[in-house]
């Protein structure tokens, strides 16, 4: 997650385009906050292209 804010923040610094920014997040719902933090990525996130995959 860090890794992934600190990439953002370098895009939006440098003015990239987010159009070239993909973010993978997976759900692998092993934590009881697995289910905030992936609401909190894709509102975190919103405007890129973000991919959240969950366990079923």
């Amino acid at each position: 997650m860090l890794t992934a804010v600190l990439i953002y923040n370098f895009f939006i610094t440098n003015k990239y385009s987010l159009q070239n920014l993909f973010f993978v997040h997976f759900n692998h719902k092993i934590r009881s906050a697995s289910t905030q933090e992936e609401k909190f990525i894709k509102e975190y996130f919103s405007g890129v292209n973000l991919l959240c995959i969950p366990r079923t």
